[in-house]
């Protein structure tokens, strides 16, 4: 674990400030609102588009949603359900992210073994 965390370190890093970039920003206004949804969802098209071209490991984006998680858990048992609600969207769409980055790799590499 400790070898993949020094190997994959810049994404990890990328990964984990621009999940806070999205805490701080989620605060700071009403994510429901529709602009705020569709800018998101761009962003993180583009996050997975640029990370699939540069071959990235996704395992970084699904282990910064398990750490998004666990801080959902931990708001939520502060009392604060909306902190908690707002870290578990963040969480869900670096999810999906890694999801949909491991199945271009597996395809990819699918490819090259044929």
């Amino acid at each position: 674990m400790a070898e993949w965390i020094k190997r994959n370190r810049s994404f990890l890093s990328a990964c984990l400030i621009t999940a806070l970039g999205f805490s701080i920003a989620y605060n700071l206004v009403d994510y429901t609102n529709i602009i705020v949804e569709f800018s998101t969802l761009g962003f993180f098209t583009a996050f997975l588009i640029v990370s699939a071209y540069l071959r990235y490991d996704f395992r970084a984006a699904v282990l910064t949603a398990i750490v998004l998680l666990i801080a959902a858990a931990g708001f939520l048992a502060a009392g604060s359900s909306i902190a908690a609600d707002k870290e578990a969207v963040i969480a869900y769409y670096f999810l999906v992210v890694g999801v949909l980055g491991l199945f271009i790799d597996y395809i990819r590499d699918r490819k090259l073994s044929d």
